[in-house]
C-alpha cells in the first residue's frame, strides 16, 4: 500500500514538472527570421551583422537572437497602423551611432511592436 501511494506522489510530481516544461514552451514562439547586413541597435545592445530570429518570450517582451550566440531582449509596443503589412518585416531607423530596430510588422495584418527608443 505504501509503494501504491509513493508511485501516485512520484506520477503527480512528474505529470507537474512536464506541464510545467510545455507551458514554458508554449510561452516563447518564433515570430520572424531576419539577416542583417550591417550592425543594428536592438535597445540597449548593438548586434553584429548576421542571421537572427526573433521571439517572443511573452506578451511585450522580444529576444532577437543568433546561432552564434549574440542576444538582445526589448520590450516592444503594440501599435497599429493605418495599412497591412505587405510581408513580416523589421523596419530599421537611423539611430545614435548606425541603424536601430524600429517596428516588427506581421503579413497581413496592420498591427505590429515598435520598439524602444
Amino acid at each position: 500500500m505504501k509503494n501504491a501511494f509513493l508511485r501516485i506522489g512520484y506520477t503527480s510530481a512528474s505529470l507537474l514538472i512536464a506541464g510545467g516544461l510545455l507551458t514554458a514552451n508554449a510561452e516563447t514562439r518564433n515570430l520572424a527570421s531576419v539577416t542583417l547586413s550591417q550592425p543594428v541597435e536592438v535597445g540597449s545592445t548593438t548586434l553584429p551583422s548576421g542571421h537572427y530570429t526573433i521571439s517572443t518570450l511573452g506578451d511585450d517582451l522580444f529576444r532577437i537572437h543568433s546561432d552564434n550566440g549574440a542576444t538582445a531582449i526589448v520590450t516592444g509596443h503594440h501599435i497599429d497602423t493605418n495599412n497591412e503589412a505587405p510581408k513580416t518585416e523589421i523596419i530599421l531607423k537611423q539611430g545614435t551611432e548606425g541603424l536601430r530596430l524600429d517596428q516588427l510588422r506581421f503579413e497581413g495584418e496592420s498591427e505590429g511592436y515598435e520598439f524602444n527608443k
